[in-house]
């Protein structure tokens, strides 16, 4: 059974009608932008369009992206332009990867679980309670990516410049704490992406999917009881006045890509490419990673100052957590395997490994007992 969805609750087309509409009117916006594009082709700049799921307001844009935007002009020596677009201008927030395979999109970051039925192996760090930290997870993301063929096919029609995790989602209420699996049995819980879905239902919730733009209203109509997310973006989507409650369960994290239309890469000269493979790959990966879990923890401070409250389960209620979703991870791999995925089992198995090696933040030992808890320090 899908999770519901906010849009199944309203009458007309709901307010994805806007974006898709910009999306076909945006040729004709091309076309009125054709003579600033041939100038610049006449001056010899290379004029690229790129968005992700971020506004350039966030901490990862202002601290990594645009600054790597700085550094592929600089280091082109001008000869690249790229114009960073805010969310849902180019296209819809969730079609920022078909986009870029279309070529509306010139380089794109997007998240691979809202990106369509063909990525399920790149998904296998999506598993319940696997990663619990963005700079972990980005490492082990971009290690997966280079070894094994058959997540690298998934992504074929473009090409990859790095990818990343988001921070750890947590569970974020509007009324009343959730200690442990007791108290979240039938609570109806906002997911940004389907496949999350299961995961609460084994819990015990009900999952209502929608997207991240909507939580705002969902949570205010009484349609939901929480969100599921990381903590930064209930600041961003304007939710955060809405959730008066926070536990740290680190259930799961999501997948990022960010690529270039591959005909785009392919016109490129190779000097020009040479320059975006210097400036991507593990290092992008890893300051995208730490940008997010240095937003968590900036959060959470900020939001204890303003009276929000947060909660770290028990070492027997984690434990019921944990024997709730082990299941999920073996069933993943099994179904993957049974449709001829036969590095699934592998994958799983090395991003496990991946885990255990993973570092503490090098300032844990500075963190409150709530951050020391949400650190990945856990084996």
């Amino acid at each position: 059974m899908m999770p519901r969805n906010l849009h199944q609750t309203r009458t007309g087309t709901g307010p994805g009608w806007f974006f898709r509409a910009l999306w076909w009117l945006l040729p004709l916006g091309l076309a009125w932008a054709g003579p600033a594009s041939l100038w610049a082709a006449q001056k010899g700049v290379i004029v690229l369009n790129m968005t992700t799921n971020y506004y350039s307001t966030h901490h990862t844009a202002t601290t990594v992206l645009l600054p790597w935007i700085k550094t592929i002009e600089r280091e082109s020596g001008g000869r690249v332009r790229i114009i960073y677009h805010e969310p849902n201008i180019l296209c819809p927030d969730a079609e920022v990867f078909r986009a870029i395979e279309r070529g509306t999109v010139d380089i794109g970051g997007a998240m691979v679980s809202r990106s369509g039925p063909r990525f399920l192996l790149a998904l296998a760090l999506e598993q319940p309670l696997l990663i619990n930290s963005a700079e972990c997870g980005s490492q082990a993301s971009w290690d997966l990516f280079n070894n094994f063929e058959e997540i690298r096919a998934e992504f074929q029609r473009v090409k990859p410049l790095w990818t990343w995790v988001s921070a750890p989602y947590q569970l974020h209420t509007r009324a009343k704490p959730v200690n442990g699996l007791t108290d979240l049995k039938g609570l109806t819980v906002m997911v940004w992406a389907p496949n999350i879905g299961e995961l609460l239902r084994a819990l015990g919730a009900q999952p209502f999917f929608g997207a991240p733009t909507d939580s705002r209203l969902a949570l205010e109509r009484g349609m939901v009881d929480g969100v599921l997310c990381p903590i930064p973006p209930l600041a961003s989507h304007q939710i955060q006045d809405l959730v008066s409650h926070t536990a740290l369960t680190n259930l799961l994290v999501t997948e990022f890509v960010m690529a270039m239309n591959l005909d785009v890469w392919n016109s490129l000269p190779p000097d020009i490419q040479a320059i975006f493979e210097a400036h991507s790959g593990l290092e992008m990966a890893e300051r995208c990673g730490r940008s997010l879990d240095e937003a968590d923890l900036e959060a959470i401070e900020r939001m204890k100052t303003q009276g929000h409250k947060f909660t770290v389960w028990s070492p027997a209620d984690r434990a019921a957590m944990e024997t709730a979703v082990a299941p999920l991870s073996v069933r993943w791999a099994t179904r993957l395997e049974a449709q001829g995925r036969r590095q699934a089992r592998d994958i799983l198995s090395r991003a496990r490994q991946l885990r255990a090696l993973c570092q503490p933040p090098r300032d844990v030992s500075e963190r409150s007992p709530e951050q020391a808890e949400y650190s990945p320090v856990q084996p």
